[in-house]
């Protein structure tokens, strides 16, 4: 009898198995990647104008999400191919599916190195190919935005909200700049920022998508709502706030204070929900008796009210005011055609009463 030799191939063999970059590390590398073992199961590409494969190769694929350059090489090059091409986020199976990037630095032939400029929004798959083990290095690091809340002068303003939530969160790309030096509790890692005044007493929860070991989410109190740095913010010292890990925080809110909540977690992309229902004075709402239509919203929100409405501004998560128009009428209508798709809040203004309202913008 004889033997038999098995032989394993590269995880990423095959395109459907490609490496998500978008999951880190960040610059992405790799030891002996065993382009020997590698296949060409259903690695052709298209031919004509674009770049026609048909050598074993292994791949990679990221989503940018900003301008900005990648790079990739092969570190002990023996008739090294790298080659980029775009396709669709989820679901590709074969290298027909692709577009050959059509980039000066992106050239379909030998070469170790290789390189373009991204688009947000597109995600790209990266095709490598050697003769021998080598080492590889991808530079993702120009091609992914950091959260827009990763700065606390950045915290997203969650005033008027019942509840908010946040999906696929890039906390890898998080800092922790300006983030240190809080009083109570210097927690000083990376992570995100989120901000509100209480309207009245009551219980605020949050939570995020990890365990309990790889996450955090510690409340603050600040003087108002314009903190910049850590050292503006006094840790809120209450039993289920502790200076610690955990995938769920609760406090009780005291009315006129501002909060500011930081999250943060290991995990490479993640979901951030809070519920601020108990602290709204919902009363406002049938004092003014405020209608708003459509919502979703793509062009013109319309809007009435029972009594005369001096005046409306919306602002974005960010706190920064969009629009901010005077009414003196009871009914009427916001062109919202310029604004960027997103939540945004309307301040309505009546006389002493304001009412605020969450807008989708579509």
């Amino acid at each position: 009898m004889g033997s038999a030799k098995l032989i394993a191939q590269p995880a990423n063999d095959l395109i459907e198995n490609a490496i998500d970059l978008g999951y880190g590390p960040i610059p992405y590398d790799e030891e002996a990647v065993d382009f020997s073992n590698a296949t060409n199961a259903n690695d052709h590409t298209p031919g004509g104008t674009g770049c026609a494969l048909s050598q074993p190769g292994v791949w990679y694929k990221f989503t940018a999400t900003k301008v900005g350059v990648v790079g990739a090489g092969i570190i002990l090059p023996d008739s090294p191919v790298i080659v980029f091409f775009e396709g669709p986020a989820e679901g590709v199976t074969s290298g027909m599916e692709l577009f050959y990037v059509d980039q000066p630095n992106n050239t379909c032939a030998v070469g170790s190195l290789s390189s373009i400029e991204t688009t947000p929004g597109t995600t790209y798959y990266v095709y490598m190919k050697n003769n021998v083990a080598s080492d590889i290095l991808i530079n993702t690091t120009n091609a992914f935005q950091v959260p827009e809340n990763d700065l606390i002068e950045n915290a997203i303003n969650l005033n008027g909200m019942e509840d908010y939530f946040e999906e696929d969160i890039h906390f890898l790309m998080a800092t922790n700049t300006n983030d240190g030096g809080a009083n109570g509790c210097d927690i000083g890692e990376a992570g995100i920022w989120y901000k509100f005044t209480a309207q009245i007493d009551g219980q605020v929860v949050a939570g995020i998508s990890s365990a309990a070991t790889e996450g955090g989410i510690i409340f603050y109190t600040a003087e108002d709502e314009n903190a910049t740095s850590g050292s503006d913010l006094t840790w809120f010292n209450a039993p289920n706030n502790p200076c610690a890990g955990g995938n769920i925080t609760s406090i009780e809110a005291i009315a006129g204070n501002t909060y500011y909540v930081f999250t943060g977690m290991d995990d490479p992309y993640g979901d951030f929900s809070i519920n601020l229902s108990q602290i709204l004075n919902n009363s406002d709402f049938t004092i003014v008796d405020f209608n708003y239509y459509p919502n979703p919203v793509v062009e013109q929100l319309n809007f009435s009210s029972k009594t005369t409405i001096d005046h409306i501004k919306v602002y974005n998560l960010l706190g920064q005011v969009v629009l901010n128009e005077i009414i003196n009428n009871t009914s009427g209508s916001l062109d919202m055609r310029h604004l960027t798709n997103g939540m945004y809040l309307a301040e309505v203004t009546s006389g002493d009463i304001k009412t605020t309202a969450k807008i989708l913008k579509k």
